[in-house]
């Protein structure tokens, strides 16, 4: 029926429902879009989406395999996150709202992470909006998802790569945390923390750690949240911070300012995202 996105391994296609005629989203993983995705079997994937039950969570609806690929059916949504606000006409981000966005994927996370299971792609077009309104998220792109502790590669977007990934180390949950990290300093001010359209200085900087919270953007933001990001993006895993830390940090506890963020709307309506 139409594409719906692209994204590092897989296209995103609009399909209806044989049963219901209610419309879905197709996630279509090829040798094509990703080189290794039979390492991932239909059986394990299937296994880990069958596992999740949050309301955080996309609802699967079916899950097939065919000799051209993977195809994960899933309930439609508004789209990803960072494009339906893109979307907004007249948009009022606040830190409150990014705030409790981030406290959504990081209380799902948190989730996924008690079941073993490393999402490894909490990225642009993984975090869904439910609804236009941006009011609640839906995490997706189970295609990627691992037992902890494993030195497989992870195939996800590269502005969302943590260090360890890059230096092909062995790694745990915590390169979920990292891609939180870039999430949430995408959600205060629009832009990427780490973003050059050269990919090598793209990963020497996160390998480095090299990013800064530029006045024009950050100006309006609690310096707690500052301190949150930056917690998240240790470029050390052993000294990242931990799921239970930063849902007890203390922005994260306070909910945000009531401040509107009006650089991170500016920003965000001039970023290009791959979703």
């Amino acid at each position: 029926m139409g594409d719906l996105g692209s994204g590092a391994t897989s296209i995103v296609k609009l399909g209806e429902s044989k049963e219901t005629k209610s419309k879905v989203a197709i996630k279509c993983i090829t040798e094509a879009t990703h080189p290794s995705f039979r390492s991932n079997t239909t059986k394990v994937i299937g296994d880990i989406l069958k596992a999740c039950s949050h309301p955080n969570i996309a609802t699967l609806v079916d899950l097939f395999e065919e000799k051209e690929g993977l195809f994960v059916v899933l309930e439609l949504y508004a789209g990803p996150l960072t494009k339906v606000l893109q979307q907004s006409q007249n948009l009022v981000w606040t830190e409150k709202d990014a705030c409790r966005i981030i406290t959504q994927i990081l209380e799902t996370t948190q989730y996924i992470h008690s079941l073993g299971i490393i999402h490894g792609d909490l990225t642009t077009g993984n975090i869904l909006s439910a609804d236009a309104n941006a009011t609640q998220i839906k995490i997706s792109g189970f295609t990627k998802a691992q037992k902890e502790e494993t030195e497989s590669d992870i195939f996800c977007e590269p502005y969302f790569k943590a260090p360890e990934l890059l230096e092909g180390k062995k790694h745990g949950k915590s390169v979920d945390l990292w891609a939180i990290g870039c999430m949430s300093f995408l959600l205060l001010s629009g832009k990427y923390p780490f973003a050059d359209s050269n990919l090598m200085r793209l990963n020497a900087n996160i390998k480095n750690g090299k990013f800064e919270f530029a006045e024009s953007d950050w100006a309006k933001v609690d310096p707690k949240a500052k301190e949150f990001v930056k917690g998240l993006l240790n470029v050390n895993p052993q000294e990242r911070t931990t799921m239970e830390k930063a849902l007890q940090d203390p922005w994260i506890t306070g909910g945000g300012s009531g401040e509107v963020l009006t650089a991170f709307a500016v920003n965000l309506k001039g970023n290009k995202f791959t979703h």
